[in-house]
């Protein structure tokens, strides 16, 4: 049977300040409350905090304790965060392994595909035009730049569609179907 998550422990030196914290602002569910501290988030898992009275539980508080939540409108709940007085250390952004998406080597390779398809499309785009201008025949380069700039836009919409796949911890984002013209 494979390992699942049961709970996260955080110990605190002021329960009570935790407990509003917890629930009032990031606005828990709490569950259960004793001597033992209290507990949110009742189901598979759920969030301990804890009064640290132990000497061992002592050395605990305010070490770096990562909790990963699922919430709709993240800049909407990060907006109230800060209305109810929440001090950011930085600035909520989406990051993978604790860095920004466009700070990794392939996202920026990507891009500048991306960018470079795109102005070899317009300068295709400008040929064509430019002949026809000038009264010269223009098929093949009007042809080129449509078939190029078609294909350009299909990889990267290819490029782009991973971030909104879903997967195993995050549901598809809504996709329109896109009309196309003959």
């Amino acid at each position: 049977m494979p390992a699942t998550l049961h709970s996260i422990a955080i110990f605190v030196t002021e329960i009570e300040r935790a407990k509003r914290f917890y629930r009032d602002v990031l606005e828990l569910p709490l569950v259960r409350e004793g001597s033992f501290g209290a507990e949110f988030l009742d189901g598979p898992a759920h969030l301990g905090v804890h009064p640290a009275v132990h000497p061992d539980a002592r050395s605990l508080v305010g070490r770096h304790t990562g909790i990963t939540l699922h919430i709709e409108d993240i800049l909407g709940f990060c907006e109230r965060l800060h209305e109810r007085g929440v001090h950011f250390l930085a600035e909520p952004t989406r990051q993978a392994f604790g860095v920004p998406i466009g700070e990794h080597q392939l996202v920026k390779e990507m891009i500048a595909q991306m960018v470079s398809d795109y102005d070899a499309s317009r300068l295709l785009w400008l040929r064509a035009g430019w002949m026809k201008n000038e009264g010269l025949r223009n098929t093949r380069e009007t042809s080129l730049a449509k078939w190029f700039a078609t294909v350009a836009s299909e990889r990267a919409a290819g490029d782009a569609k991973p971030a909104g796949k879903g997967g195993e911890d995050h549901p598809p984002l809504p996709q329109a179907p896109v009309p196309r013209r003959a």
